[in-house]
Parts: C-alpha cells; sequence; structure tokens
C-alpha cells in the first residue's frame, strides 16, 4: 500500500473515533490492486483535558474556546476545529493539540488530551 493510502485510511479511522487501529498490508504478486485489512480499535472517547502555557491568560476563555469536553467521542475533526477556534482568539500565537494515546489502550478507551498555547 503507498504511503499515501496508508495516510488516507488512518486519517478516515481518526477521524471516526478510532485513535487506536493496525493495517496490514497484503502483497498479491504483481497484482496493481492493493489489499489490506484495517483492525480498528473500539471507539474512544475524550479524556481530562489539560491546558500548558496559558500565562496570564484565564483559562476559562480558552476552554470555552476549545469547546471540547470530557466525556466527548473523540474525534481528531473536533480537535482540529478546537485549534482553529482557540487561534480565532486572536491572543495565542500558536496551539498544539495532542491525544495522549497510551499502549495499550486504556479499558474504557479513554483519550486525555494535551493543549499547549503560546501567548
Amino acid at each position: 500500500m503507498s504511503d499515501i493510502a496508508k495516510f488516507d485510511v488512518i486519517r478516515l479511522y481518526l477521524r471516526q473515533q478510532f485513535p487506536q487501529h493496525h493495517i496490514t498490508d497484503f502483497q498479491e504478486g504483481t497484482s496493481r490492486a492493493q489489499v489490506f485489512r484495517v483492525e480498528p480499535d473500539k471507539p474512544a472517547k475524550l479524556g481530562p483535558i489539560t491546558i500548558e502555557g496559558e500565562g496570564s491568560l484565564p483559562e476559562a476563555s480558552i476552554r470555552r474556546a476549545l469547546d471540547l469536553h470530557e466525556g466527548a467521542a473523540y474525534s481528531t475533526t473536533d480537535l482540529e476545529d478546537a485549534r482553529r477556534a482557540a487561534l480565532d482568539l486572536g491572543v495565542l500565537s500558536s496551539v498544539e493539540i495532542v491525544p495522549v494515546l497510551a499502549t495499550p489502550p486504556p479499558e474504557p478507551r479513554v483519550v486525555p488530551i494535551r493543549v499547549k498555547v503560546t501567548v
């Protein structure tokens, strides 16, 4: 499987609440068809959300802009939207949202989120 195809599959599964997954390539001789199996893990939910680097900016303002809530379904689309919303406040020069993935994943599937901001 090409790296681009793998990236597309991984991005799809991350957007659909599956932060843990495994992709296996199968090569069938000289065939041009690519066959692969994706083994998604259980859907995950957002865990605790910590914010680092806010300085004198009220943390509550950043949390309101992020609009991420513990227990909500995990979705990279929501994380991307939250990053953009925090930057739209106009007072942050950078926002990095990092899911903290454990190996093996915990039961129930909960993904803590670390938000790093620069004022």
